[in-house]
């Protein structure tokens, strides 16, 4: 039995540079693993892929049982499994939760099931489930490029960064996000080297100058309370704050957990969570 975590992520800047033949969009991102996970317990079962969530979507959707009946095709692998996921990252926020939880599920199974499968391989497994599964093969932080298969890890990541993370009670469909954004930027965002030195440094007010989401725009005139969550976040004491991928949710970044703490107060009303890179 394998008891495994499946972490969350935010991007610290998503840019949106076109539309690709294939209809998906070509982004440039920074992401990063953050404190707030999900746990994963996967044992062999003889008799077939038994999936246990209390998510409400059948389970052929849930892309943990995607992530295994791939592998076992790809490796001709005939063994089961009993996958229990326990959630915390919240559905459609922007986190990351059901990527991390197929690519946590592919390399479980990959040591469960003795596959031997490079992370290469599995990494070509991931493109086929979902944009953001390769990056959470790697390493906690990287830079993803393409529609999210490229991935380039970032060694020495800027650990403990206080953030405060906030989701209004719906989520926003990725696909939604995209379809509003009418153009393009066609500019690839900052210098990787620079946003890595300010966020090492705690030189984090000068975050607001540098980092950005392309999905802001269309999704704030979607959802205008998020724009104002946003708002919130700054005002409470944040140094900056964004939208995480295509939202719904948005993090703050914080001086110390103790400012975060503080700010968590204003936001009784909404999920809300008070966590840390890395």
């Amino acid at each position: 039995m394998l008891t495994l975590h499946s972490p969350a992520k935010i991007n610290w800047f998503l840019k949106v540079l076109g539309r690709r033949p294939d209809g998906y969009h070509e982004i440039r991102s920074v992401i990063q693993r953050i404190d707030l996970q999900d746990t994963i317990i996967i044992e062999k079962d003889d008799s077939g892929i038994h999936l246990d969530s209390e998510i409400d979507v059948p389970v052929e959707e849930n892309l943990v049982y995607k992530a295994a009946v791939l592998l076992g095709e790809h490796t001709g692998v005939s063994a089961g499994a009993r996958i229990t996921l326990r959630k915390r990252i919240p559905i459609g926020a922007g986190l990351g939760g059901g990527s991390s939880n197929a690519a946590t599920t592919l390399a479980g199974l990959n040591i469960l099931w003795g596959t031997g499968l490079s992370r290469a391989e599995l990494e070509e497994i991931a493109e086929g489930i979902g944009s953001d599964v390769p990056f959470f093969l790697n390493g906690s932080i990287a830079l993803v490029e393409g529609r999210g298969e490229r991935v380039t890890p970032i060694g020495d990541p800027p650990v403990g960064i206080n953030l405060l993370v906030v989701k209004p009670r719906f989520g926003v469909a990725t696909g939604e996000a995209y379809a509003g954004l009418r153009t393009c930027s066609g500019r690839a965002g900052p210098s990787v080297t620079e946003l890595l030195e300010v966020l090492k440094t705690g030189r984090f007010k000068e975050l607001n100058g540098m980092i950005g989401n392309d999905l802001e725009g269309p999704v704030f005139g979607l959802f205008p309370v998020l724009k104002d969550i946003k708002e919130r976040l700054l005002g409470l004491g944040a140094s900056a704050a964004l939208l995480s991928g295509s939202g719904s949710s948005l993090f703050g970044v914080f001086p110390s957990r103790e400012a975060a703490l503080k700010a968590s107060g204003s936001f009784a009303d909404l999920w809300h969570v008070v966590t840390r890179t890395i």
